[in-house]
């Protein structure tokens, strides 16, 4: 548990960065614990700009499995053409 929340903060600096290529990165290297701060920032993501930043996320947050993701998925799924 320990080692997925020093990863969490590790990669969740990517996140934010300017470049696409590494929001990308960061995306995938996200751990898939702690559930909830981890679909915080993936909640977060859908929000992007560019539409691979945002199917990446999308992608990540069904994988969590968490009801939690659900209504921002379809929220995506809704307006797929807005970020």
């Amino acid at each position: 548990m320990l080692l997925d929340g020093l990863r969490l903060w590790w990669h969740s600096d990517g996140l934010h960065s300017l470049r696409p290529s590494r929001r990308l990165q960061a995306i995938e290297k996200l751990p898939k614990r702690p559930v909830v701060r981890v679909a915080s920032f993936l909640i977060e993501m859908l929000q992007d700009p560019y539409e691979e930043v945002r199917a990446a996320a999308a992608t990540k947050l069904g994988e969590l499995k968490s009801p939690r993701c659900i209504a921002p998925l379809v929220k995506l799924l809704l307006n797929d053409h807005e970020p």
